[in-house]
């Protein structure tokens, strides 16, 4: 009688081994390899039978033994999986009670092919005795491989005598061999064991976020803790989808990690150059970090992008060059990428350079590499304009029929932490879970190259009203109507953008044309000075023709001497003197118009400050300034050679992206920005780690005119900011100003205004400044970069060092759901099923699937373990389903652990 097993087959030698053995209480087996699965084809002839097994091995030593059993740990979850386990079991029982006994023989030595008759010789010496009454002689090996799927040749030996001379040599030969059964019953456990669940999350983890084994150029500086997970992060997207945005915080390492990104793409063969875009002051910092990383670069600036004459400029015509050269192994890189945040709505420039930015990537399906600390600005739009530059990809799309390469995009701010592209790291995120406390109770973390480097421990936010002597024209200028638009150029904008258009647009430009001469006027009397040139001029201010310029012209005429003779004797600027003279601390001063910066800088030093400004300076003297201003934080490596250190400097807008100057723990907002995400940029040039524990001032200096309601009313302001005025009654709910993303610039600077009024001076300890800084970068970091670092050196090891295929199962809520995590062609894969198999959530969507698993390491294994042989069947069913998905081979398949998410 045959058995009923699934694996029984006609046109295999295993139908014929299981007919002989079936009847027998005593089985003795001879093969060359053994493998679970070969186990698992016999456990129903085999359960409560007496069984030795000897393995014939060529290799020699410990070295036998020792490949038999990694052979065994290494095929253990080969197809097919359904009763593996129960097969396991029950052989697991049989060593453990004596009855199965395992030894490894020496093939060359022990060579069946000695003691049988020539006629067999053909069949290789495997053989399979059934008490001493039958003995199958064939090529089959003990494995499902050799049973089953391998049509091998095999005969029934039953004559008496050949029998017995096969069981004398065999027994011969197993006495003499080295038993394996000791060693196969520790691993059997192992393999059989259930697992706490946090393995499973700890091994997961570790498999997806850990960084690459290689070495990267040592020239490079180490990474941090922190870091390490986000690159990883970032080198599973450039490996996944061609291209990731790399969205950190301000101060956390942005320019080294994207270093260490193109060290390892290159490192791998995927990358053999690089394109940066950068701002222009940034160009020497990122050619040295790429010669760092060894890898061939060249470097552009925005606004090369924005050239169209490449017979004027030598830098358009190398540009235009390097774009033709553009391949496959081509990395572009785009650091401060939010200057590409707004193409539909911006100059035609800047949507020039948008399509050479987004040419460069998408025809030679380049990689792309974005980095920026503020991707958000108005609308959820600045950020999707940014994600088209990514490489398109069929996994961009959710929910979609047919499988198509599409753009990246998010609905709302939240999804983009959880895009697959899109690493994101916070500051909070980096204090809270990645440093440590001093004696003192004040954070640090780790860098590996420069040691300890602290957080500030207090913001102080002080709020600086100051009187504009020169209000009074200001108003004047604001109720007349001298600003009024030209009745011809309001038909050209009719004609150009049609009537429905002209209404709106009429009411949003007075505003922006109100609210940038009342902001020059808050300026500087030297601001005022260059508006009234633009204002007394046809066309001069935004190429606007005013409806009575022959009146504008005379009323500027009559206020401008009065303008100059206030400059350097207003209350602004003696304020600003103020602050400098009351402290030691290096300070930097920023404004928003370049003829300010330019003015107050020679202003401080006649009045023997010593201050010099980056505007109007070449990048290689913008470099200098930085290093004699902040040497410390531009790695100056011998800061005392410096003679002619700065203790002032007064910078724009341009330096609030990516530079370092932190040197200074004193911050002055000499011009309110536009809105608070410059705010922010600003502060993020201070409010970096450094080398001591420290506090940071910031100043913000808020003109009266903004809190008069006689130019609120002027400005259509006064009713909206009354009606929101209890909703903001602190600094950290400035962030909240912005969500709707309607209001125009203007507003929103007095809005900011009139909030830090409110609170004119707030002092924020560390948790506090986190807080904030978390509402103003709007993002969250994405999921599970502080799972990791949490991980102790003794459990990683552990987890590590688990044998594949270790399983385990953790209670839940809504429907059950099995996790696999497995390897595919040397990549590491995770996946989410349904109770049927189904795939629910695949690797694309690796930080929702891990949401699943997140636990620690007090969770229990849930009583409510799957039997055997149902997560054997559930684990072979989602399997074949992903294979059949991915149109692969099951057998290029195999499974690193499973957790069962039972409710």
């Amino acid at each position: 009688m045959l058995s009923s097993s699934p694996y029984f087959s006609s046109h295999s030698a295993a139908s014929l081994i299981q007919d002989t053995l079936y009847p027998s209480k005593f089985v003795r087996i001879a093969t060359a390899y053994f493998e679970a699965s070969g186990y698992q084809v016999l456990q129903d002839v085999l359960a409560n039978k007496r069984l030795h097994l000897l393995i014939g091995r060529d290799e020699g030593g410990r070295n036998r033994v020792q490949a038999v059993l990694d052979e065994f740990v290494r095929q253990f979850l080969a197809q097919p999986l359904e009763r593996r386990t129960q097969a396991m079991r029950q052989m697991l029982q049989a060593l453990e009670n004596n009855m199965l006994l395992i030894s490894v023989g020496d093939a060359t030595g022990a060579d069946f092919r000695t003691f049988l008759d020539a006629r067999y010789l053909y069949q290789h010496a495997k053989l399979y005795m059934a008490d001493e009454q039958a003995v199958v002689v064939t090529s089959a090996n003990c494995s499902y491989h050799g049973l089953i799927k391998s049509i091998e040749a095999g005969i029934r030996v039953t004559e008496p005598a050949d029998v017995a001379y096969f069981v004398q040599q065999f027994d011969a030969y197993f006495e003499q061999a080295e038993s394996i059964t000791q060693a196969l019953i520790d691993k059997l456990r192992e393999l059989l064991a259930a697992y706490p669940p946090y393995f499973v999350y700890a091994r997961t983890l570790l498999e997806l976020y850990d960084l690459p084994d290689a070495e990267v150029p040592p020239q490079l500086p180490p990474l941090s803790d922190y870091q390490k997970p986000y690159v990883s992060r970032t080198l599973e997207s450039m490996n996944n989808y061609r291209g990731a945005m790399m969205v950190a915080s301000t101060g956390l390492g942005k320019t080294v990690m994207a270093a260490h990104v193109a060290a390892y793409l290159r490192m791998q063969g995927d990358v053999d150059r690089v394109l940066v875009i950068c701002p222009a002051g940034l160009k020497e910092n990122w050619r040295r970090h790429m010669s760092m990383a060894r890898i061939s670069s060249v470097e552009f600036s925005y606004s090369t992008f924005s050239l169209k004459d490449a017979r004027r400029y030598f830098s358009l015509r190398q540009l235009e060059h390097e774009l033709r050269s553009i391949d496959a192994k081509t990395l572009v890189l785009i650091d401060e990428s939010h200057h590409l945040r707004n193409p539909k709505h911006a100059a035609q420039r800047q949507k020039e350079r948008y399509r050479r930015v987004m040419d460069a990537i998408h025809r030679q399906n380049a990689y792309a590499l974005l980095l920026t600390a503020t991707p958000y600005s108005r609308g959820i739009n600045d950020v999707n304009a940014q994600l088209r530059l990514l490489p398109k990809s069929i996994h961009a799309a959710r929910n979609a029929l047919m499988s198509v390469e599409r753009h990246w995009s998010i609905q709302n701010a939240r999804e983009l932490s959880e895009l697959p592209p899109c690493p994101t790291l916070t500051t909070p995120i980096v204090v809270r879970h990645y440093s440590q406390q001093d004696d003192d109770g004040h954070h640090y973390v780790v860098f590996a190259k420069t040691g300890w480097r602290y957080f500030p421990h207090r913001i102080n936010l002080k709020s600086v009203i100051f009187e504009n002597s020169l209000d009074s024209i200001l108003i004047q200028l604001l109720d007349s109507q001298l600003l009024n638009i030209r009745e011809e150029q309001l038909q050209d904008m009719q004609l150009t953008f049609g009537e429905d258009w002209l209404s709106p647009a009429l009411g949003r430009g007075a505003g922006l044309r109100k609210a940038e001469v009342m902001k020059q006027f808050c300026s500087s009397p030297a601001q005022i000075s260059e508006l009234f040139i633009k204002l007394r001029k046809e066309g001069g201010f935004a190429k606007t023709r005013f409806a009575y310029q022959a009146e504008l012209t005379a009323f500027v005429d009559q206020y401008t001497s009065l303008v100059k003779r206030s400059r350097g004797d207003d209350d602004k600027f003696r304020k600003l003197i103020r602050i400098i003279e009351t402290t030691q601390e290096k300070v930097v001063v920023f404004c928003h118009y370049r003829r300010t910066a330019r003015t107050l800088s020679e202003d401080l030093r006649k009045y023997g400050i010593e201050a010099d400004t980056t505007e109007g300076q070449s990048g290689e003297r913008v470099d200098s300034l930085l290093r004699r201003f902040a040497p410390i934080a531009n790695e100056v490596l011998d800061p005392e050679t410096i003679d002619d250190h700065i203790h002032v400097l007064v910078v724009t807008s341009a330096l609030a992206e990516g530079y370092n100057l932190q040197d200074a723990s004193v911050l002055v907002n000499y011009d309110l920005p536009w809105t608070v995400l410059m705010l922010a940029q600003r502060m993020g040039r201070v409010l970096r780690p450094w080398q001591v524990p420290r506090e940071i001032t910031i100043y913000n200096f808020i003109p009266q005119a903004m809190l008069d309601s006689e130019i609120q009313i002027a400005m259509n302001w006064h009713d909206r900011l009354l009606q929101r005025s209890e909703q903001h009654r602190a600094l950290s709910d400035i962030p909240v100003m912005q969500a709707n993303g309607h209001e125009d610039e203007g507003y929103a600077m007095a809005e900011l205004a009139q909030s830090l009024n409110r609170e004119p001076e707030t002092s924020l300890n560390l948790e506090q400044v986190l807080d904030f800084i978390e509402r103003v970068d709007v993002f969250g970091t994405s999921s599970f970069f502080t799972d990791l670092i949490k991980i102790d050196s003794q459990t990683r090891r552990q987890v590590m060092r688990l044998n594949p295929g270790f399983r385990s199962a953790l209670t839940s809520k809504g429907e059950n759901r099995l996790f696999l995590l497995f390897t595919y062609r040397k990549r590491i894969h995770a996946a989410l099923f349904d109770e049927h198999g189904k795939i629910l959530l695949d690797s694309e969507q690796r930080d929702r699937i891990m949401q699943y698993l997140q636990c620690s390491p007090q969770t229990p294994l849930s009583e409510l373990l799957p039997d055997d042989d149902y997560y054997d069947w559930w684990i072979e069913q989602s399997r074949q389903t992903w294979c059949a998905q991915n149109a692969i081979f099951d057998d290029d398949m195999q499974i690193i652990c499973a957790l069962a998410l039972m409710t």
